[in-house]
């Protein structure tokens, strides 16, 4: 699951497929910096409050995730 936030009444929620794999409704611009949020089930959680999206970024944008399990 993946939460964009750039205002407190703009906050998206997906779910990912079972490869991990996930589309926002909405784009994130490139050199923009949003809040990132990462959750699964058996796993510590894993938040960026300020991930800044790299300028030159490339879509699809591919964001690695190292989790911990409980």
């Amino acid at each position: 699951t993946l939460d964009r936030s750039s205002a407190a009444s703009d906050v998206y929620k997906r779910q990912t497929d079972a490869d991990g794999w996930f589309q926002l409704s909405e784009p994130v611009m490139p050199g923009e910096t949003y809040p990132v949020i990462v959750l699964a089930e058996g796993y510590r959680p894993v938040a960026e409050q300020a991930f800044t999206i790299p300028e030159d970024a490339t879509s699809p944008y591919e964001l690695d995730v190292t989790m911990e399990q409980e």
